[in-house]
């Protein structure tokens, strides 16, 4: 699940983010897998 969430987020970073709550941007790039881990838990 965390693997196609990531790649979600990934795909929808360009051009219109869309990203769930608690998972924030980093210099307007979507931060790595281990801070999309952490805002999950």
């Amino acid at each position: 699940m965390l693997d196609s969430l990531v790649a979600q987020v990934h795909g929808e970073v360009r051009g219109r983010p869309a990203l769930p709550d608690g998972v924030e941007f980093v210099r307007g790039d979507v931060c790595d897998a281990a801070c999309v881990r952490g805002a999950l838990e």
